[in-house]
């Protein structure tokens, strides 16, 4: 048995998701009312069975009438019973016939008690054409691991592209795509009564646009594997350039199928058109430049200042609870070249500071100041402006080199954690390098990402140890003793035989 299942990426998030919160709750909260007043199966059974024994009663006693009427030459045909049925509920046989009043009273308390099925009333049927059920539906679902399944996939896409774009445009590309995946359903099956239900269509769209504005990301998914005596259990990551365009091959090879009438209770063709709208949103907010507004100012005043060529300065600083505060902006006093209108180049361009102070009652680290000049290698510096990832990939070891060799950590960290943003591939001893830098400059979480990294892509490393040793390193300096001795433990348990694992053991005893 094998089993998979996605349980993040490497984008972060710098904005509470209020909307994807909100649509998870909603979502939660109606299947609960969907469960509290939804028909009983049961009562609508006995209503069946009842309808039934009528309906055969008032066959054999108009088609088929007993002795002394004269017997039938030829046995009843579905078509026969079918079309008497419906003369029967036409008013056009047994008009005062007291069985046909009883069958036609029964018809109707069956109608309003599946009526009143939550599933009825706000779930889509393409029969209905265009109505309340095309936004409705996605706030409905079969069952648990139906609503649990939609949930993680909303909170993984959601959450960032929420971030990325703001609350309001996202809401707007959900409802969007939950719209363009009943149109889809309808598409493929015109007419059809049957119901759609779930939040996979606007999540498909959710997951287009993380996938448009973050196309070098990458995926992490846990696995599970049992073989008889062999189980195992861990994750990997893959690039969402694979991940993506994978799914969504996989989802349109099953809608044909659903198309010709062979498909299963999943509705992939409501996938696809939610993928479609979503992909068709993004394409259209990031080539219009209308991504570039949205975004977080952190992010944007980030990404504009290194693409630009722009000086960027790090200090430590602690806050005042003693936690690694975020990139900030700093007045306009230690940056004399910004402008102070800021929407400006110059302002664009002006000095931001990192402040990994550490954490407890560790002694405050000295501010370092130190200037990144972009343009230390020409080439790199153009690879980044232009988002170069071939040339990022080929020099990005050059520059790691440079600043370590001048022991300039700070810049060096700063590279590398511009490299990490734009997920550049890089080789295992560049991303140990990176460790390295990021634990000398005091940027745990950095130190930490980078030795994740480095352990799903290159997982036999021999730079492993290393990059271990200098997490650990990092983290004791900066006030966690507790977490440097579980590095340690795993640098001891993972790498038994290396000289750092031989230190490691000194420490943990």
């Amino acid at each position: 048995m094998f089993f998979f299942l996605p349980i993040g990426h490497d984008q972060s998030v710098r904005r509470m998701p209020w909307v994807t919160a909100a649509l998870l709750f909603l979502c939660i909260v109606a299947y609960g009312l969907q469960l509290t007043f939804a028909v009983n199966p049961q009562t609508v059974k006995n209503s069946l069975v009842r309808q039934h024994e009528y309906e055969v009663f008032l066959v054999k006693r108009y088609l088929a009438p007993p002795p002394p009427a004269p017997p039938r030459t030829a046995p009843l045909t579905e078509e026969e019973v079918v079309r008497f049925l419906a003369d029967v509920r036409a008013h056009r046989v047994g008009v005062s016939d007291p069985y046909v009043d009883t069958l036609l009273e029964i018809d109707g308390a069956l109608d309003r008690l599946v009526a009143a099925d939550p599933v009825r009333r706000f779930g889509y049927r393409p029969k209905d054409g265009f109505s309340l059920g095309v936004l409705t539906h996605g706030f409905l679902h079969g069952g648990v691991l139906h609503l649990l399944g939609n949930m993680v996939f909303l909170w993984l896409a959601g959450c960032t592209v929420e971030a990325r774009w703001g609350s309001l445009p996202y809401l707007g590309l959900y409802f969007a795509s939950l719209l363009g995946s009943a149109l889809a359903y309808r598409l493929v099956h015109p007419g059809s009564e049957v119901i759609l239900v779930g939040a996979s269509g606007a999540i498909a769209g959710a997951m287009a646009a993380f996938f448009v504005s973050f196309v070098r990301a990458r995926v992490r998914f846990w696995y599970f594997v049992w073989l008889f005596l062999f189980v195992r259990a861990g994750t990997f990551a893959l690039p969402a350039l694979v991940v993506f365009p994978v799914w969504f091959g996989s989802q349109l090879v099953q809608t044909i199928f659903e198309a010709h009438g062979h498909g299963t209770a999943v509705a992939y063709s409501a996938h696809v058109g939610g993928f479609v709208v979503g992909a068709a949103i993004a394409g259209l907010v990031r080539g219009t430049g209308l991504e570039k507004r949205w975004v977080d100012e952190f992010t944007r005043i980030e990404e504009e200042v290194l693409a630009e060529g722009g000086r960027v300065t790090y200090a430590p600083r602690r806050t005042a609870s003693g936690h690694v505060s975020v990139v900030e902006r700093v007045d306009d006093d230690a940056a004399p070249m910004a402008s102070r209108d800021p929407a400006s180049a110059d302002a664009r361009r002006a000095r931001f500071r990192i402040t990994p102070a550490p954490h407890g009652e560790a002694p405050p680290v000295p501010a370092v100041h130190s200037t990144f000049e972009l343009d230390v290698l020409g080439a790199f510096e153009e690879a980044l402006a232009h988002a170069d990832v071939a040339t990022m990939e080929r020099l990005a070891p050059t520059a790691l080199r440079r600043f370590a060799e001048a022991g300039r950590w700070v810049d060096a960290a700063l590279a590398f954690r511009a490299l990490m943003g734009l997920e550049v591939p890089l080789s295992d001893r560049s991303l140990a390098l990176g460790t390295h830098a990021a634990a000398e400059a005091g940027d745990v979480r950095l130190a930490v990402r980078a030795v994740a990294r480095l352990q799903d892509e290159w997982p036999g490393s021999p730079s492993l140890p290393q990059a271990l040793w200098d997490v650990a390193r990092a983290q004791s300096t900066a006030g966690h003793p507790e977490l440097a001795e579980k590095t340690l433990r795993r640098l001891i348990e993972e790498h038994p035989g290396d000289p750092h694992a031989e230190l490691a053991r000194k420490y943990v005893g």
